[in-house]
């Protein structure tokens, strides 16, 4: 049997595998709705009260620069958009479902999330400043990157010790996942996952593919893939979360940062990470 299949397989027999929170799933199904109405988001949101501060203290946040504080949710969904909303609640909602879950992790989870915002803070600065529409996508599909790590580790839990144990001879980290797991690495793993947790398909495109941009099939997807793999690399370059070590990180390419940033504004955007990175962690909850 193909090793693919065999995972996958072994996936869908995991009685707990995490879902997404009932109010993330109901809002992709509000979202997916012809019209939508502003109060029933709002509704939706509040049925979830540690979502529903979460999500108010974000867009109160320096991140997204209003001057007046948003008194409600409403008055939040309203100014910031409906797709706004829907991201930071799904980016909310995927980082609950593995602090809550068992403690059986092999690595340090906070400098995890720590990598995965950096990556996303860099991947929403680099679209900004290619003028790419809907920036907070970038966001996150940046958040959401590695999400197979964490799957590997909690249910695949002793390949994932033999992984880490790996005589790592000079491989980069993907190369080691495929010896181990038998051809498959996070970024097969997270995709299956992030399908069935009805992310869309350019996130998933972003999770299968942001090692390997240049294999991206489906042309609505190459800018998200071609930003976020940038992201990856420029933040594990300037180790933000550092949380696997001993293994070769990819050396950026000009085709990686898609030869539309000029080297000194990819810089500049990379020292604003390094500077604001932590502040952000405490924002979304990771880091205190």
């Amino acid at each position: 049997m193909p090793a693919k299949k065999r995972i996958c397989e072994k996936l869908d027999k995991i009685e707990n595998l995490p879902t997404l929170s009932i109010v993330a799933r109901q809002l992709q199904h509000l979202m997916n709705q012809p019209k939508v109405n502003m109060a029933s988001i709002a509704v939706v949101v509040a049925r979830d009260q540690a979502i529903a501060t979460q999500v108010l203290k974000l867009a109160n946040s320096a991140f997204y620069g209003y001057p007046n504080k948003f008194k409600s949710l409403l008055q939040a969904i309203v100014v910031l958009g409906l797709n706004v909303i829907k991201n930071i609640v799904t980016g909310l909602s995927i980082i609950r479902v593995f602090q809550d879950s068992l403690d059986t992790f092999s690595f340090d989870r906070r400098q995890f999330w720590l990598h995965s915002i950096g990556c996303a803070l860099g991947a929403k600065l680099l679209a900004q400043e290619l003028k790419y529409e809907n920036d907070e996508d970038y966001f996150l599909a940046g958040l959401v990157h590695d999400i197979g790590i964490l799957i590997i580790d909690q249910f695949m839990h002793p390949e994932f010790a033999k992984l880490l144990d790996y005589k790592q001879d000079a491989k980069e980290y993907c190369d080691a996942e495929k010896t181990v797991l038998g051809g498959m690495c996070h970024c097969d793993v997270g995709a299956y996952i992030a399908k069935k947790w009805g992310l869309g398909e350019n996130i998933v495109d972003v999770i299968q593919y942001h090692h390997e941009p240049e294999q991206c099939p489906r042309e609505e997807s190459k800018d998200l893939v071609r930003v976020i793999s940038a992201a990856n690399i420029l933040s594990v370059k300037i180790r933000v979360g550092n949380y696997i070590e001993n293994f070769n990180s990819p050396t950026p390419r000009m085709k990686d940062t898609g030869e539309l940033v000029d080297p000194k504004k990819l810089e500049e955007i990379f020292l604003e990470v390094e500077r604001e990175v932590k502040t952000l962690a405490m924002e979304w909850g990771i880091y205190d």
